[in-house]
């Protein structure tokens, strides 16, 4: 049965009938289970799924850009893989550039010893703070929470490097020992290079530019994202998908702020670009949104076809909000915009779940008799 027509039956179900004056000895057959449970299990809705949900939520906009999943092996983390893609792609770029600029093999060889010596040394340094990340999403107190890493090794740029890989490396070094104002220095001096001078860090030193400027100056964070993915638009090259990453970024900063339709929008793109981080991002924004908006941001978010289609996916999957005050709320908020007919089959059962039994036949009325 459908969770259209299941609906129906159990809003049917709510309301008084008239006796029958014919019973029939054979059908409407159901499932035999419901000879063994009880009231309460029959007239639960289907289960579903936020993910099942969200995928079915049309995304804004096609996203520009894709985004490239590190390989992962039995143990790795997402934080782990990436990093290992990082240090990858980089030393295999770097060959390239020297192949092209080095002729000596003995020299090209050293160089390419030596800065993958300080590689591995920001590789194991990443990876500590990676660790130490997901230690604190565990939920760790702060009498168990971990000190925090501190690059301790003395790095240098090695010599002989292209200039732009020069540069992004002394951004990088400086970044992981916290000499933040050096790091960005480092990047801007990368970009201010001719264009033709920068063609393999332009994208990652926009990007860690935006990344430096998260937690002291959102809009210059902003900025530099969005001209992450200017940069990867005017075709200098992405290996990493960063201009894909940078829209969950992005998201991050409107979510802070409590804008919580386009960041749920930015999420949702960013799922469709395939982002790795994309589907739990999405699922902890939306339950902070349906948890966390006031009356102003729930009604943004219901003007909004992909806020509101997100929210009310949340609402009718497994969500933290059974029986919560907030339900009731954002029902409200959906009643004062004219949701199209593809909203209103997941609306009632929202409705229907929050116990709203007549705000549930409204919109089960205007639901198509296709809906799932």
């Amino acid at each position: 049965m459908s969770q259209l027509r299941c609906l129906h039956v159990l809003l049917g179900m709510t309301i008084p009938l008239a006796p029958l004056s014919v019973a029939f000895a054979c059908g409407p057959f159901l499932p035999s289970r419901i000879l063994i449970e009880n009231d309460a299990a029959f007239l639960e809705l289907p289960y579903s799924t936020f993910a099942y949900e969200a995928k079915r939520v049309p995304t804004p906009y096609p996203p520009p850009f894709r985004a490239v999943a590190p390989a992962m092996t039995e143990g790795d983390t997402l934080g782990n893989a990436q990093v290992a893609q990082t240090e990858a792609i980089d030393l295999e770029q770097l060959t390239q550039a020297l192949t092209a600029i080095q002729p000596d093999p003995a020299k090209r060889d050293k160089i390419l010893a030596d800065y993958g010596a300080v590689r591995r040394a920001l590789a194991e340094h990443a990876q500590k703070v990676v660790a130490r990340e997901e230690q604190l999403w565990s939920g760790m107190t702060d009498a168990t929470r971990p000190p925090e890493i501190v690059l301790t090794a003395a790095l240098a740029v090695p010599e002989g490097l292209p200039g732009e890989f020069a540069d992004y490396l002394r951004g990088a070094i400086a970044y992981h020992g916290k000499q933040t104002a050096a790091a960005r220095q480092a990047w801007q001096d990368l970009l201010n290079r001719p264009p033709e001078q920068r063609r393999q860090r332009s994208v990652w030193a926009a990007y860690m530019l935006g990344r430096s400027y998260l937690g002291d100056n959102p809009s210059e964070a902003l900025r530099w994202f969005q001209q992450t993915r200017e940069l990867a638009q005017q075709g200098f090259p992405d290996p990493l998908g960063l201009a894909a990453a940078s829209l969950g970024w992005e998201a991050q900063l409107a979510l802070k702020q409590g804008h919580y339709a386009p960041a749920l929008e930015l999420f949702r793109v960013q799922l469709e670009a395939g982002d790795p981080a994309a589907p739990i991002s999405l699922l902890l924004a939306t339950r902070h949104a349906a948890a966390d908006a006031d009356a102003n941001a729930r009604t943004a978010c219901a003007q909004n076809p992909t806020a509101r289609r997100l929210v009310t996916g949340y609402l009718v999957s497994a969500s933290l909000l059974k029986g919560d005050a907030k339900v009731a709320a954002w029902l409200d908020s959906f009643k004062t915009v004219d949701a199209p007919v593809e909203d209103a089959d997941r609306l009632a059962w929202a409705a229907y779940q929050a116990g709203n039994f007549d705000l549930a036949q409204g919109w089960l009325a205007k639901a198509s008799a296709q809906a799932p």
